[in-house]
């Protein structure tokens, strides 16, 4: 009799299975379009939500009705952890809700499709456009913006070749030396315009051309690849090269793969071979990048690269980037664990005590691109932070610069560090934008006047 009972509850199991089954293949069957899109919903992935709980509810309801009392006590626990785990969700909303820890809620990346994907009425002007190099602007372009802290109108426009600058010729056509710069926001001058720029004013003092490379969100392999696929096209004689201790050594990496579903950006990384390195790019098309012309305001297409992704991913990382995507418990553990690297990060400085663990692909990026000046003058540049310019001030360590010099010299450069220079202002917080951290119209003179009367830039600019 007993037997019977277990019987027909086991059928009861199987046709709730079957009637989810048949509910599923329903919506399907709503998607006219085949893509597994149903408004703005991934149907392959709420297939797996759901058929994942009810698969996990059927074994624990199963499990109940064993003859087993082991089975019986591990299906209690696992409800029990459930339970459990959906209370810490609910105190973890609740903390969200009421601001008590300020985070982001979970974005559910990977069931939404238009989830973390900004929707642009026009063309980012920084964006992933160059195959080679990833990140850069458009031709002829141009984007108004205000400052955060002034409301001083920034106006960023583009030359032919896409680069932040006035027009320039590829032929130097002039009898004076021509200087190319090198960097990221810093260099570029993101919070100024080109006028008030560390690099137009040494042009204007010196009436040498100085042609700027400069694009935010990059790194020292991106300077190597711009300038071997574009600057170096431009007759130079000298190239200064930026360095941005506070987040150069931050390169995209080998094993980054999950940041790509809630960012797909196109990046160039070094990945370690017997021969030393080889160059790989984060995505296997520059088209899948959701700040290229292909897709940017296209969110299924986006959609479909971090899905690519995700299904790229190893089984420990597809469970990491399910957590990050919709679980708020984890959303906030891992809020406390940045406010805890934040208060780390904060208390010391990149000049002081650098990454070592990075400082090979680092310095083989900036090798890559001394090698390929194939004999100009190369000065390597460091930019500090009013961070670092305030811890300097307190501690006056700076162990970066003796490794940087000793590179420079073993690669025959030169190298001008600028955070000693920048320690004598008398309020350094004066040449930063606060609200944002790069320098002001008087950080960018103050650099300018600085290289300028460097014995190593006048040298290099004289005949």
């Amino acid at each position: 009799m007993q037997s019977t009972i277990n019987l027909i509850k086991t059928y009861k199991t199987l046709f709730v299975c079957l009637f989810f089954h048949i509910f599923i293949q329903c919506i399907a069957l709503l998607d006219s379009n085949h893509d597994g899109i149903i408004n703005n919903i991934s149907l392959p992935h709420l297939k797996q939500y759901l058929g994942f709980s009810v698969v996990l509810v059927t074994i624990i309801i199963l499990s109940t009705k064993s003859k087993y009392l082991i089975i019986k006590n591990i299906s209690f626990s696992i409800f029990t952890l459930i339970l459990f785990w959906l209370f810490l969700e609910f105190i973890s909303l609740s903390i969200n809700k009421l601001k008590i820890v300020d985070f982001k809620s979970p974005d559910n990346a990977l069931l939404f499709v238009d989830a973390n994907v900004e929707n642009l009425s026009r063309k980012p002007f920084w964006g992933d456009f160059n195959q080679d190099f990833g990140k850069w602007r458009l031709p002829n372009d141009s984007l108004n913006k205000y400052r955060c802290n002034d409301n001083t109108l920034l106006v960023y426009k583009t030359n032919n070749f896409g680069a932040r600058d006035k027009e320039r010729s590829l032929k130097n056509a002039t009898d004076r030396k021509r200087i190319v710069f090198l960097g990221d926001s810093f260099v570029e001058g993101i919070m100024v315009n080109t006028t008030n720029r560390c690099s137009d004013i040494l042009e204007r003092k010196t009436h040498n051309e100085h042609l700027n490379f400069g694009i935010n969100g990059t790194s020292p392999i991106n300077y190597y690849l711009l300038y071997k696929h574009l600057a170096k096209k431009f007759e130079h004689d000298v190239v200064i090269i930026g360095v941005l201790p506070a987040n150069d050594f931050e390169d995209y990496s080998d094993g980054d793969e999950a940041t790509l579903i809630q960012s797909p950006i196109y990046r160039p990384y070094w990945k370690s071979a017997n021969n030393g390195y080889d160059l790989k790019y984060s995505l296997a098309s520059i088209n899948q990048a959701y700040g290229s012309l292909a897709i940017y305001d296209k969110p299924k297409a986006i959609f479909n690269t971090k899905d690519s992704v995700y299904q790229s991913l190893s089984f420990g990382k597809k469970i990491r980037s399910q957590l990050t995507a919709n679980s708020y418990l984890f959303r906030l553990i891992g809020e406390m664990g940045k406010k805890k690297v934040a208060e780390h990060f904060n208390q010391t400085s990149f000049f002081e005590s650098y990454p070592k663990d990075k400082w090979a692909t680092f310095s083989y990026s900036l090798k890559k691109l001394i090698e390929e000046t194939k004999g100009k003058q190369v000065i390597v540049l460091t930019i500090p932070t009013l961070k670092d310019v305030k811890l300097y001030h307190k501690n006056h360590k700076n162990t970066l610069s003796v490794e940087m010099n000793k590179f420079c010299k073993e690669n025959l450069v030169h190298y001008i560090d600028l955070l000693p220079s920048f320690d004598t202002v008398k309020n350094p917080g004066e040449l930063y934008v606060e609200c944002d951290g790069h320098w002001n119209e008087k950080g960018e003179k103050l650099a300018a006047n600085l290289i300028l009367k460097h014995s190593i830039y006048q040298k290099a600019i004289t005949f």
